[in-house]
C-alpha cells in the first residue's frame, strides 16, 4: 500500500478566496495550541470568520473521490490554518493518536512564494520532502514521523486536518479498500443483472461480493468520533 496520497483539494480560486480573507482574521501563536515546544508558527483564531474558511477547505475533501477511497473517512477535524514566516519551523514529531488515523496538509502557498518550509515525512527508512502547489493536499498515516523545515524566505501557508477512518485497524482498512475497488469495477463495467431471477442473482459474483462487503462492514466498521478511535 502507498504511504501517502496527493490530491487536488481546492481550486486556485478557492485558495485565493481563503487567503484574501486571512487579512481580516485574527492570528495567535501556534505554541498556544500545544504540540512541540519549539513549534514556531501562527494559527488562525477560531471565531465567526474562521468557520466559513474551515467549511470551504473540509468540503474539498468531502467531494474528492480519491480522498474518500484512500482514507474511508467518517469524519475530519476542524482545520488548523497555519502561517509560518522566516525562521519558523516544526521539529520532528508524531501526531497524537486521538486526532485520527490520517494527517492532512493542504498547501495554500505556491512553492515559489517561500524557501525552506518543506514537509518532511520519514518513511521506509528515508526522509521524503514535499512542497506542493496551492490547492493540493498530501494525506499520510498519522503515526508517520514528520517535520516542517525552517522557512528561510517568504511565508508558508497551509491548512492541517486529521481524518478518522471507518476502520481502526490498518490491515482491515486495506482489505476494505480493495473490496470497494472491485465493487466499483463491477458497478462500472459489470453485466446487467436486472433480468436475472432471484436464484440466479444470489449466485452471481456481483451479489456475492455485495454480501461480503456488507458482512465485512458489520464486523469491522467503526463509527467512533474523533478522539475515541
Amino acid at each position: 500500500m502507498d504511504n501517502y496520497l496527493i490530491i487536488d483539494t481546492l481550486s486556485t480560486d478557492e485558495v485565493d478566496d481563503i487567503r484574501a480573507r486571512f487579512a481580516d482574521c485574527s492570528w495567535k501563536s501556534g505554541a498556544d495550541g500545544g504540540g512541540h515546544k519549539y513549534k514556531l508558527n501562527a494559527e488562525l483564531v477560531r471565531d465567526e470568520k474562521y468557520d466559513e474558511l474551515d467549511t470551504k477547505l473540509v468540503s474539498g475533501f468531502a467531494r474528492n473521490a480519491d480522498f474518500n477511497s484512500f482514507t474511508m473517512a467518517t469524519s475530519c477535524t476542524p482545520t488548523i490554518f497555519s502561517k509560518t514566516g522566516v525562521g519558523g519551523q516544526y521539529p520532528l514529531h508524531t501526531d497524537a493518536p486521538a486526532l485520527g488515523h490520517y494527517s492532512l496538509t493542504t498547501f495554500l502557498s505556491d512553492p515559489d512564494e517561500y524557501e525552506g518550509g518543506e514537509l518532511q515525512l520519514y518513511m521506509n527508512g528515508s526522509i521524503n520532502s514535499f512542497k506542493l502547489e496551492r490547492g493540493k493536499s498530501i494525506i499520510y498515516n498519522a503515526g508517520t514521523p514528520h517535520a516542517v523545515d525552517k522557512v528561510t524566505k517568504g511565508e508558508r501557508l497551509v491548512g492541517v486536518n486529521w481524518a478518522l477512518s471507518s476502520y481502526v485497524d490498518s490491515d482491515i482498512r486495506n482489505i476494505a479498500r480493495n473490496l470497494k475497488k472491485i465493487m466499483n469495477h463491477y458497478d462500472e463495467f459489470g453485466e446487467d443483472t436486472s433480468e436475472l431471477s432471484y436464484a440466479e442473482k444470489m449466485e452471481h459474483p456481483h451479489f456475492i461480493l455485495q454480501n461480503i462487503i456488507s458482512g465485512f462492514e458489520r464486523r469491522f466498521h467503526s463509527r467512533n468520533s474523533i478522539g475515541q478511535g
